[in-house]
């Protein structure tokens, strides 16, 4: 049996917990439909064109899940449920149909699919990221359907065949995804039957059921998001007077009238302490760029910073019935995080969750004021605990709730005293970890090593030990790039061993991209279609040209070569194992893992990176102190 432990967990939530758990994919052609259904128990069942054979399987089945079955599916399930004769014609309207569809059968088959467990795997992902690329990402064969839907004829036996498998491939590669997203749906499952949710709730995303555990009301709310009242803790005197006015003038503008597009890209470039930072509504980001620092590196977290700020200022959604909830919810979290309790986990999802959906406009959460409350305090709170230390440490980066600081162990203690004192005055709390090397191309791309032997990585170092689910795309660049710059390991030494290891993180993910119609591979000097989504590899067999996406200008081809890709190219959409690595072009990957590189600046101590900060604010060519008191807006 292939046993899958969430369905213990789905189990609670199912109207009969003996019952199975089906993981299923539909495709539907003029004459004909099939579906592919693989169960918890290991079974699979193969229907073409059997609504009786459908509905006895479905008898047995007490949670579907499927990729994307919100949205299509699920609503195919419930028409033929129905005994709708048009299937065709259905599946058509679902596809065409856009939110404000009113087709009248899809507000019906949406009821019928409210009476039924679905779970949606790819609820919460990222809208471009298709199954099939994630089927590359997993190293999972990667065939797109064979058949023409727009077949008008009935299929024949062998296309059947074809496309059950196909189906099949889907279904096994949603099973892989639920797997690997167990702690997404276990969430879920946990807040419901901890606040006495409605089963229903399971399909909605962890915003929505956020709103419901608050009590959210529904309703417009109030435009006043730049509005913004300060923190009662912060003394704005000793905020540098630009970033301040940088803020002010924003909320003058706004109460004056002026059109909310007008603040969309507003940010303010502002070298704190000698390092370059950005002032936007996304958070503080300031950093040494192009560095490599080995030597005492202490790096400070602002705890639950977000939800702390809200509890403080009670920045908590105007919306919210019962705003003392979420302090609840603070304190639940605070005391199993303490007792080193799992559940903290969901607690902590539910205090983040709130964040968001306080600025997304289909909740009932929404009150756009009160995350430009907590962005602009969280910025500012930040900066005062930057400048506190500024006799005494180093910033090397700084990203919305930490900052990472060099510092001589000499002055630990005195650091420490003045973080506890930061700590008091505002009500928050500092976590600390300790580091000794770490290397950033800008503060969105770094590399840091812990001193217990730990790395955490971002942005194009991020995936140097594989890529995930989500992405899986050239990781050699960046298992090389933490080699060289954290480990002191030659790039040439990561590509062999990686050759003779696993090739996946040579592979390349081309897809074509919605704004695109098809992809063309050239192949002994001719261009042949390909699938939307392939996985390549980089060759020195020169049979193979380039790969490219294709956009129709005036009804002639624009070919754009997909990024990043090499001049002669191999696709290889089946197992990777299979594929013939004596065909690689290792020299291609040792120069994109080269263009990636920088010329890095090196520092080992306080004193160097003082020099290094003086260089790039003179290469930057910043503006004067005088100059940065110029107002951003004209008052």
């Amino acid at each position: 049996m292939d046993n899958i432990d969430t369905i213990d967990s789905i189990s609670k939530y199912d109207y009969n917990p003996n019952k199975q758990l089906a993981f299923y994919d539909f495709e539907v052609y003029q004459q004909d439909w099939l579906v592919v259904i693989h169960t918890n128990l290991d079974v699979t069942y193969r229907i073409h064109n059997n609504i009786e054979e459908l509905r006895e399987v479905a008898k047995d089945i007490t949670c579907w899940v499927g990729f994307n079955n919100y949205h299509y599916d699920d609503l195919i399930l419930a028409a033929l449920l129905l005994n709708t004769d048009n299937i065709k014609e259905v599946s058509d309207t679902i596809i065409n149909a856009d939110r404000q569809d009113k087709t009248p059968i899809l507000p019906k088959l949406k009821s019928i699919t409210n009476k039924f467990t679905t779970l949606d795997v790819k609820q919460e992902l990222p809208k471009s990221l298709s199954l099939k690329e994630i089927e590359a990402n997993i190293s999972q064969n990667i065939h797109e359907t064979p058949i023409d839907f727009n077949i008008r004829r009935k299929l024949t036996d062998e296309e059947i065949e074809q496309i059950f498998d196909y189906c099949e491939s889907d279904v096994m590669a949603t099973k892989k995804i639920f797997k690997l997203r167990k702690d997404y749906f276990e969430s879920k499952m946990e807040i419901i039957e901890n606040f006495k949710l409605d089963k229903s709730n399971v399909k909605q995303t962890r915003a929505y059921i956020t709103s419901r555990v608050l009590k959210a009301k529904k309703g417009k709310i109030k435009e006043d998001r730049f509005d913004f009242k300060y923190d009662s803790t912060l003394d704005i005197t000793k905020i540098p007077e630009q970033i301040i006015y940088f803020y002010e003038n924003i909320r003058n503008k706004f109460l004056e009238g002026a059109e909310l597009s007008e603040f969309k890209e507003t940010s303010l470039d502002y070298n704190l302490v000698g390092v370059p930072h950005k002032y936007a509504f996304g958070g503080l980001h300031g950093s040494i760029d192009n560095l490599v620092y080995e030597g005492n590196i202490l790096c400070v977290d602002v705890g639950s910073y977000y939800p702390s700020l809200m509890i403080n200022n009670n920045f908590i959604s105007r919306k919210c019935e019962s705003p003392e909830l979420f302090q609840e919810l603070y304190n639940t979290r605070m005391k199993y995080k303490a007792e080193k309790n799992n559940k903290q986990g969901i607690y902590k999802i539910l205090l983040n969750a709130t964040f968001g959906a306080s600025g997304f406009e289909y909740n009932d959460l929404y009150d756009p004021q009160q995350p430009v409350n907590i962005c602009v305090n969280g910025q500012l709170l930040l900066t005062e605990l930057i400048l506190d230390l500024s006799e005494l440490t180093e910033v090397i980066q700084s990203n919305t709730d930490g900052i990472f600081f060099a510092y001589d162990p000499k002055n630990m203690n005195e650091i420490l005293t003045i973080c506890k004192d930061w700590e008091q005055r505002h009500n928050l709390t500092l976590d600390y970890d300790y580091a000794n090397k770490i290397v950033q191309r800008d503060v969105n791309n770094y590399a840091i090593r812990f001193d217990n032997g730990k790395i955490k990585a971002k942005g194009r170092f991020k995936n140097f030990g594989g890529g995930s689910f989500e992405k899986n795309n050239l990781t050699i660049i960046d298992t090389a790039l933490v080699d060289y710059y954290i480990n002191d390991i030659k790039v040439d030494k990561t590509l062999l061993e990686k050759f003779k290891d696993n090739i996946v993180s040579f592979q390349q993910i081309a897809k074509m991209g919605s704004t695109y119609s098809k992809i063309k591979h050239l192949v002994s000097d001719n261009f042949q279609d390909v699938q939307k989504v392939n996985r390549i590899f980089a060759t020195h067999d020169k049979k193979y040209g380039g790969i490219f996406k294709i956009k129709d200008k005036n009804g002639t081809d624009s070919f754009n070569k997909i990024a990043d890709s090499s001049q002669n190219v191999i696709i290889h959409n089946g197992d990777v194992a299979e594929f013939d690595k004596s065909k690689l072009d290792l020299k291609y990957y040792k120069n994109l893992i080269e263009k990636n590189m920088f010329v890095e600046r090196r520092a080992k101590n306080c004193q160097e990176l003082k020099i290094i900060k003086s260089q790039q604010i003179l290469k930057q060519k910043t503006t004067s102190p005088r100059d940065n008191q110029l107002p951003l807006f004209p008052m």
